[in-house]
């Protein structure tokens, strides 16, 4: 889940991605989501920074991550390959932390 998305038109958004690389816009009162976009990358974790306007996704079936637009989930950066996948992605200031899991 990502919390601090801007939603269009403005506002804060509560997104979240699926196996299926759906971009999911969440409803905090209902509960209920809705598609926002379809993403460029298959993901289980993404993390936006508010103050550079850059989501960063990663694949948690292969080795890489990537870039893309919170608005529509368009890739905007080349693939980046990464030593091993990651998890819990995380902004802290503009530089982007990600924890991993060993996968047996």
């Amino acid at each position: 889940l990502c919390v601090s998305a801007t939603k269009p038109g403005g506002g804060d958004a509560l997104l979240a991605a699926t196996r299926e690389a759906e971009l999911i816009e969440i409803d905090p009162f209902s509960g209920s989501g809705s598609r926002r976009a379809l993403m460029s990358v298959l993901t289980e974790d993404f993390d936006y920074d508010r103050s550079t306007g850059t989501a960063f996704a990663s694949s948690p079936f292969d080795t890489f991550g990537v870039s893309f637009d919170i608005r529509d989930g368009t890739r905007t950066g080349h693939l980046v390959p990464l030593p091993q996948a990651y998890v819990a992605l995380q902004f802290v200031g503009n530089e982007l932390f990600a924890g991993h899991s060993w996968i047996n």
